[in-house]
């Protein structure tokens, strides 16, 4: 299974292209809680699933046409349906160690950008979100 080019983990290049945002999103335990509310002002909770989805962000943004096109190349061969391993480029901010390897994720969305100045197209941005979905 292929592993998502991240600085410290890529398989055909000697490092990923750097981030300039990562964020681990918070679960929406929202999504698959049901919550009754009672005429008193009492609830009662029950839960429709065991997890929920676990999103990742990474923004990139002044990239070279070559780190571009790594991560082109990697969503061009697994799109939204393909799943691939995903280290986790760092545990907490703080810490600056990297995460725990997580596998089975799919992209949610890869957005392409060039900045524009003066009318002339030459930044390089992506905007990637990942997903680990719950089995």
């Amino acid at each position: 299974m292929a592993t998502y080019p991240t600085p410290l983990h890529s398989a055909s290049y000697d490092t990923g292209p750097i981030y300039l945002k990562y964020l681990k999103v918070r679960k929406d335990w929202a999504a698959i809680t049901l919550i009754s509310t009672f005429e008193d002002g009492g609830i009662d909770t029950n839960t429709s699933a065991d997890n929920v989805l676990q999103e990742y962000l990474l923004e990139y943004d002044g990239l070279s046409d070559e780190d571009a096109n790594i991560l082109d190349q990697f969503w061009d061969a697994h799109g939204l349906n393909v799943t691939f391993d995903f280290y986790e480029p760092r545990d907490h901010p703080w810490t600056f160690q990297e995460g725990n390897l997580v596998t089975g994720c799919r992209f949610i969305s890869f957005d392409r950008d060039h900045g524009n100045v003066n009318g002339v197209k030459f930044i390089q941005k992506r905007t990637v979100r990942i997903g680990k979905y719950p089995s």
